[in-house]
């Protein structure tokens, strides 16, 4: 499948020295041929994607806090979000709290494209243009690199 990506606090340099982990996200991505859309079931399509290559599901954000992150892998949190815009947000803190803990250097969002978002929904689903505009106007308080990535559905 392909998709547009967003890099907020150099998240693609930081991928950029982790290679192969970057082309191996690029390759499940792009390897995805499932649908999108509302009863989809692509978020746990996804998740079971990333897991067949070593990715942990639903790892515990820090050892202070139960609050989870879909996918973890060495030192890089994954969050699929394809639902409700306001869920960014979520995504973000627990991103933050990892980073500040020293659990994880960058987190990664897995969501819509904006055009996809519109066709599929006609709402206000997460998608990357909210998300960019989001963590721009959070730039005060986001500080750990976030690659944003939208899926073309």
């Amino acid at each position: 499948m392909q998709y547009s990506q967003v890099s907020y606090r150099f998240a693609e340099e930081v991928m950029n020295s982790r290679l192969a982990l970057k082309n191996e996200i690029d390759g499940l991505l792009q390897s995805y041929t499932g649908k999108m859309g509302k009863g989809s079931g692509a978020h746990e399509e996804l998740l079971n994607l990333f897991a067949q290559k070593g990715w942990k599901k639903e790892h515990r954000v820090c050892s202070d806090s139960s609050l989870t992150i879909d996918l973890f892998k060495e030192r890089i949190g994954i969050e699929i979000e394809l639902s409700h815009s306001m869920s960014l947000f979520k995504d973000f803190l627990k991103f933050q709290m990892g980073f500040n803990a020293d659990e994880i250097d960058i987190g990664i969002i897995v969501t819509h494209n904006q055009e996809s978002a519109k066709r599929l929904f006609g709402y206000e689903v997460a998608n990357i243009e909210k998300a960019r505009k989001e963590l721009e106007s959070l730039r005060l308080v986001i500080s750990v690199p976030i690659w944003v990535i939208g899926l073309r559905g």
